[in-house]
């Protein structure tokens, strides 16, 4: 393997563009605009959808997009704050699926879902890396197939994973490994299918690994928090 550095700078912004929608979440509503004529499609308030929930302090909260997942089968699906999951008609805006994390697929007390651990599309399904967990999400049927929990392994082996990708049988991640460090240091591949740690190594002096990394030409780029942007060629 062969590892590169470089300084590099990136704005990450709340929108989706399917065809000739330009779908965003504005004044907590999410709004698809022509791309052609700037003109308001469809608008859906998100409390309307989804009303309020209460937060582990007893506060009512209104949900908020953490991320535009993609398209499935004419349905944008969408993931929200409080490990809520939903699909709606690209189309309409009219809501088609919902699936509550927390009581689809619940977990122990003692660990939790993060908002900010997102979901990629494989075929007709997401493959959802969150934290501890592993699952496969269909989200027309509403369902949850835990595929690992790395909970269950001995202290000195589980991860906690953090921002991730897939790409087709695997998952590019960065995590903490056996409750070392509170930010991720390591960088890795994992098996979509089982949850195998395939390869991994540790990266020093980051700051933390605050964003997801990304598979191109088979090289994987990561950047860190003190901005340095990692290249490293990955063997077949």
């Amino acid at each position: 393997m062969k590892t590169g550095s470089q300084d590099a700078f990136a704005r990450t912004l709340t929108f989706y563009r399917h065809q000739d929608f330009l779908i965003s979440e504005h004044e907590k509503h999410i709004i698809a605009y022509s791309v052609n004529s700037g003109n308001t499609i469809w608008s859906q308030s998100i409390k309307d959808i989804l009303g309020t929930y209460t937060d582990i302090t007893g506060n009512e909260k209104e949900y908020r997009v953490t991320k535009f997942i993609g398209i499935i089968i004419n349905d944008l699906v969408i993931q929200l704050t409080n490990s809520m999951l939903i699909s709606i008609n690209v189309e309409t805006g009219l809501l088609s699926h919902l699936i509550n994390l927390k009581e689809t697929a619940p977990i122990p007390s003692s660990i939790f879902y993060d908002d900010y651990c997102h979901p990629s599309i494989l075929g007709n399904k997401l493959i959802w890396l969150n934290n501890q967990r592993l699952m496969e999400v269909d989200v027309k049927n509403e369902t949850v197939n835990v595929l690992k929990d790395y909970y269950n392994e001995p202290k000195n082996q589980q991860y906690r994973f953090m921002k991730n990708t897939a790409n087709k049988d695997k998952i590019l991640f960065v995590a903490d490994k056996g409750w070392e460090y509170i930010t991720p240091s390591r960088i890795g591949i994992m098996n979509s299918k089982d949850g195998k740690i395939i390869w991994e190594r540790q990266l020093q002096k980051t700051g933390g690994l605050p964003e997801e990394p990304q598979l191109y030409n088979n090289t994987m780029y990561i950047r860190t928090a003190n901005k340095t942007l990692y290249s490293i060629d990955l063997e077949d």
